[in-house]
């Protein structure tokens, strides 16, 4: 029996979006699940040497969490790999610089009780931002980090030897500004953030970073949307399952350099 290009399309739609609870899951168990080498996609770029006066700590951990609340579904995952620097100018916080990547690869979802239904909404999520099995090799190097390069900090206490020690930390919060690079498209982005410093004032040994409340990403600015077995855009597809898939998505980071 023939099936109309209407609804061919529709449960095109249903599969990528990955949701339909009663289905079975065509996709692999979560620890056989497709994931991109990490030896076939490039790292970000060395940074150079910091600055006079900056005290250079490298991300030894970063990890991002994400909430897609959309009408029928509440769709959550975390991309746990991360690798970024901290240069951290003491006498004045203010002229800190930084930069935290984070590899899409490393991207899965924990929408679902069943680890199944999870894996293939993973295979889903990492095509829509061209890092999974459906992508090119071309594809996947273009795509593979998605990175913030800090440009300028706020904060109340400019000099760190003047905020409080308690229990051999300094805490504080700190507004942080920068560009924000998603599958190939920068955006400017600004997120408060707690900040506790470990170490003498003068010579740091670590620094935590965490956001102080989601931020939002918005899917159509970084051209993310969903893409077919073979990796091609489905034409109008976010707005037709848009009650399933919302175009903000609620992120928050945390991440530590040493």
């Amino acid at each position: 029996m023939k099936i109309a290009p209407a609804v061919a399309s529709l449960v095109l739609l249903l599969a990528v979006a990955g949701c339909d609870k009663k289905e079975p899951a065509s996709a692999p168990p979560a620890a056989t699940s497709a994931a991109v080498t990490k030896s076939a996609v490039p790292a970000p770029a060395e940074p150079a040497p910091p600055s006079a006066g900056h005290k250079r700590l490298t991300i030894a951990q970063a990890k991002a969490t994400f909430l897609i609340d959309a009408p029928l579904e509440k769709i959550k995952g975390e991309v746990p790999d991360g690798k970024g620097f901290i240069d951290l100018d003491t006498a004045d916080l203010s002229r800190s610089k930084g930069s935290v990547s984070l590899r899409l690869s490393s991207l899965s979802t924990s929408t679902f009780a069943d680890a199944d239904k999870n894996a293939s909404q993973t295979d889903h999520a990492r095509n829509w931002l061209e890092v999974g099995k459906a992508a090119s090799a071309d594809a996947r190097a273009k795509h593979e980090w998605a990175t913030f390069t800090l440009k300028s900090v706020s904060v109340a206490t400019p000099k760190l030897a003047d905020v409080k020690e308690e229990a051999g930390a300094r805490a504080f919060d700190a507004k942080l500004s920068g560009s924000l690079s998603v599958h190939g498209v920068a955006a400017d982005k600004t997120f408060t953030v707690k900040v506790v410093v470990k170490g003498p004032p003068d010579a740091p040994t670590e620094v935590s970073l965490s956001t102080s409340e989601p931020w939002a990403l918005s899917l159509k600015e970084h051209a993310i949307a969903p893409r077919d077995g073979v990796g091609s855009l489905l034409a109008g597809a976010l707005e037709k399952i848009g009650k399933k898939i919302e175009d903000k998505v609620q992120v928050s980071l945390v991440a530590t350099a040493k």
